[in-house]
C-alpha cells in the first residue's frame, strides 16, 4: 500500500492523519479491551 502514490497522498492530507490516528486509538482501545476480559476471574466449579 506505501508503494501506491495516490494512497500516499490520500493519508498525508489532514483527512487521512485523522483517519490513521482514528484507527491507532481503535487498536489500543480494542488490545486494552481485550486484555481486561482475559483478566476477569474464573467461575468456581460447583462438582469438582
Amino acid at each position: 500500500m506505501s508503494f501506491q502514490t495516490e494512497v500516499i497522498t490520500r493519508y498525508r492530507s489532514a483527512t487521512g492523519a485523522i483517519v490513521l490516528v482514528a484507527g491507532a486509538a481503535a487498536c489500543v482501545f480494542a488490545y486494552r479491551l481485550m486484555m481486561r476480559i482475559g483478566r476477569l476471574p474464573t467461575e468456581r466449579r460447583i462438582l469438582a
